[in-house]
């Protein structure tokens, strides 16, 4: 029987994993630092392995979620992200840097699951128009939880120690087990033969090749890029720089929710009124103005946490309505549903990725990094919309 819809609260939880395993340990960058007597750049790399991993991941799970059903995967997922965890906190207990980036790595690939998962569920039930309001939901979600999780971060490394964030991250994972049980399972095929390897490579192969998916992948990932690249070089630059707690920067980071709350209800005020593509591309016109007028006022020495945070603010506004209609139009015409959702998770996280390494070679943590990342981010954008101008990706299939 097919599934007709499906519970929005358990799908934004097991959505958020992903994020929580994430953003809750932005705040804690500075300590690991000192801890393990490495270089911000290698302490960083606690986040950029974290982002490989999730993004290697997404191709891992379409084929499972095929071969034993969605809910199957989901379960070894939270499982694994439990398991990441526990190593972590021994690895900190035993002071093993290298210990500390392989739990890391290995909790990426257990909490990924939500991301995938939840993207294929929607598909598998949806039609693109209820599937991109869907989609807003899960932006939403990712707005509040990303920033809550930073904040979470700082209050318990400040009042409670930092194994306590791996102990929430190990209850929240138990949690999100125990509400997947309640999802129903939406595959429609479930069979073995998708793990073999040259059946999930052939279809993989397939959908990068379309342009839908690796255009408005890339589109995505210098978007998920902002957000990341700010959530790294902000902790040093609040805590370090100008002398603010853990908890301080994590009160400021939910400032940037408001703008991410915000342009996540217009994004779904405007659901249907324009475009998918032309929505993209008005909105990306107005992030790079409220770059633009950030970067000035940096140029002429305010530099502070409320022209800090206050234009990111509006900046996430624009960037969060630009995301939901990027995915929709990456995935609409896929026939296989969890194999191209997939393929368009791999190509925005691996581009994350390989931007939050640049960036941690280039070791640049003064304030001027933001507003110039996010120039050259919004740059890449303008140009991978002509592109898919030209590809005739901003039109619907007849």
């Amino acid at each position: 029987m097919k599934v007709q819809k499906l519970p929005l609260f358990n799908l934004l939880f097991l959505f958020s994993l992903g994020y929580i395993y994430f953003f809750i340990f932005s705040p804690t960058l500075p300590m690991l630092s000192e801890h393990f007597q490495v270089s911000v750049g290698e302490a960083q790399l606690t986040m950029t392995i974290f982002l490989l991993g999730f993004a290697i991941s997404q191709l891992i799970y379409a084929p499972i979620a095929n071969a034993f059903g969605r809910k199957k995967a989901i379960y070894f997922g939270c499982i694994l992200a439990i398991l990441g965890a526990l190593m972590a906190l021994y690895a900190y207990k035993i002071n093993a840097f290298t210990f500390f980036l392989t739990a890391r790595l290995i909790m990426a690939f257990g909490a990924c699951v939500g991301t995938v998962l939840v993207y294929t569920m929607i598909a598998d039930v949806y039609n693109l128009k209820h599937r991109k309001i869907k989609i807003i939901y899960l932006t939403l979600m990712l707005a509040v939880m990303n920033n809550v999780a930073v904040f979470i971060g700082g209050f318990l490394l400040d009042y409670l120690g930092v194994n306590w964030i791996f102990y929430f991250l190990i209850l929240y994972a138990v949690l999100v087990l125990i509400s997947s049980y309640f999802l129903p399972e939406t595959a429609e095929e479930i069979n073995i033969k998708h793990l073999r390897i040259e059946v999930f490579c052939k279809k993989y192969l397939v959908a990068l090749k379309d342009p839908r998916i690796f255009i408005f992948g890339l589109i995505s990932g210098f978007m998920a890029a902002s957000i990341i690249s700010f959530a790294t070089v902000a902790p040093f630059i609040m805590m370090n720089q100008m002398k603010m707690s853990a908890t301080d920067y994590g009160t400021w980071m939910l400032v940037t929710s408001i703008g991410l709350l915000v342009g996540s209800l217009f994004a779904r005020f405007l659901a249907g009124k324009l475009s998918d593509f032309n929505t993209i591309v008005i909105f990306s016109i107005c992030a790079v103005v409220s770059v633009f007028v950030m970067f000035l006022v940096f140029v002429f020495g305010f530099i502070n946490p409320y022209t800090l945070f206050f234009p990111v603010t509006v900046y996430y506004i624009f960037i969060i309505i630009i995301f939901p209609n990027s995915a929709a139009m990456a995935i609409e015409h896929a026939v296989d549903k969890a194999t191209s959702s997939s393929a368009f998770a791999f190509v925005y996280l691996m581009l994350a990725t390989l931007t939050l390494f640049v960036m941690n070679i280039l070791h640049e943590k003064r304030a001027f990094a933001i507003p110039l990342n996010f120039l050259v981010f919004m740059c890449a954008i303008a140009i991978l919309l002509v592109i898919a101008k030209g590809a005739k990706c901003d039109r619907k299939k007849t």
